[in-house]
């Protein structure tokens, strides 16, 4: 028998902003309630922007673990909530800017209109796939009213992104309120602010924004009177941790280096799968080793396997900025020569240009399921075999983390835990 050892991983603007997105929540609220479960269709389209868009994630992931100031820190991110957040703003863009758009997003040479219409199949149907498992997807644009949105850009974002478009006074303080008021609403509390308040630029445009809410139980719970403290080794040496303990059926197998099990939620169509290496190793190592063309396994086996899984909450913020830059998107960020002129009534090519691109999330493993959020924010700126006996999974070591929906295989959230 093979032992595995698995560490898991403006009164009055707030107010009308309340009104308008609590009733249309709530609505949806009342509808996960009741609504009968539909998988995602995909075309072949779809299909290859999903493997372009899990590429990018993967993209985005070691960047962020191979910068100096990120190194080997606990890590949660979104690069779907991210690539929704570009790809509404790619409406806005032209010339080379759009390009690079949608080259680093893993989209180029599909048209936009296609590009646009995947985003809005996804957006609308990841919450209906599986009656266990909540997923709501939001986005926003709040507008300085000292500018007008184009017709094109506005048609683009209520049709395909159904972005709330709100136009405030940015000198006033209710506009920073209003923001961080929507990203505590639709993270459901766990994003309570986005921007603060000396990140917050009046002269800015607009900010636009999106947001991923995921709460899933696991398809079969873990009993908290099995968790016990237990050490987990780090990089910096032993510490204790929570340990939940599950022994169950569960698909695992075995990559070069590392192994890998799926922890399904629901009905399944989400799933955790945990990536362990064999030995302790640091973040820039272990995405090196993570085939990520097969990260679950082709040869994984359903067999009867001891879970042991700490409990574990990861907070993370970063400034993409550099990040994107690294990955080929240099236009957007670059005064004189970013074009989005799309975006902003009379703006010529060079006026308006990306300033800050931040991302918060945060995610809770626990016995009953996992609960996870992401919001990103753009700031435009104007410048001028199975084996008999039960197979061990103990996370006690660091581990690479993902979240993903099984009907289309898109990755939702992506992380580390150290």
């Amino acid at each position: 028998m093979r032992h595995l050892t698995f560490i898991s991983m403006a009164a009055l603007a707030i107010a009308s902003f309340y009104s308008c997105e609590s009733e249309r929540l709530d609505a949806l609220n009342k509808e996960s309630e009741e609504f009968t479960e539909v998988p995602i269709m995909i075309t072949k389209s779809d299909s290859e922007m999903i493997e372009a868009g899990n590429e990018f994630a993967f993209n985005l992931f070691e960047a962020i673990c191979n910068d100096e100031k990120h190194r080997n820190q606990d890590i949660v991110i979104s690069p779907l909530s991210l690539s929704f957040l570009l790809g509404a703003l790619d409406n806005g863009a032209g010339g080379r800017t759009r390009e690079q758009i949608c080259e680093v997003l893993g989209y180029d040479g599909a048209e936009l209109s296609a590009v646009n219409s995947f985003s809005r199949k996804i957006m609308q149907g990841c919450g209906m796939v599986d009656n266990k498992v909540k997923v709501k997807i939001a986005n926003a644009v709040v507008v300085n009213k000292r500018f007008s949105l184009t017709e094109s850009f506005k048609d683009s974002l209520s049709t395909y992104y159904d972005a709330l478009v709100e136009s405030m006074d940015f000198e006033a303080p209710a506009t920073l309120e209003y923001i961080n008021a929507w990203s505590k609403e639709m993270s459901e509390g766990l994003i309570p602010e986005i921007l603060e308040e000396q990140e917050f630029e009046d002269k800015a445009a607009l900010y636009a924004m999106n947001s991923i809410y995921f709460k899933g139980g696991w398809a079969s719970e873990f009993k908290s009177e099995d968790t016990a403290e237990e050490m987990f080794l780090s990089l910096e040496g032993e510490t204790k941790v929570k340990m939940m303990h599950r022994t169950g059926e569960y698909s695992y197998g075995y990559g070069d280096g590392y192994s890998t099990i799926r922890l399904p939620y629901g009905n399944g169509s989400y799933a955790m799968y945990i990536m362990l290496p064999d030995e302790v190793m640091s973040a820039e190592d272990m995405v090196k080793i993570i085939d990520r063309n097969s990260f679950d396994v082709a040869g994984m086996v359903s067999g009867t396997v001891d879970v042991r899984l700490p409990k574990f909450t990861i907070e993370s913020k970063f400034d993409l900025v550099d990040i994107m830059k690294g990955l080929g998107m240099t236009d957007a960020f670059e005064t004189g020569v970013a074009d989005f002129s799309n975006m902003i009534e009379n703006s010529p090519i060079g006026e308006l240009s990306l300033g800050k691109l931040l991302q918060k999330s945060k995610l809770i493993v626990n016995e009953e399921g996992s609960e996870a959020s992401s919001v990103s924010i753009g700031e435009i700126l104007v410048t001028s075999p199975t084996p008999s006996n039960p197979v061990l999974f103990q996370a006690d070591r660091p581990f690479m983390y993902l979240i993903k929906e099984e009907t289309t295989g898109a990755i939702y959230f992506i992380g580390m835990k150290i």
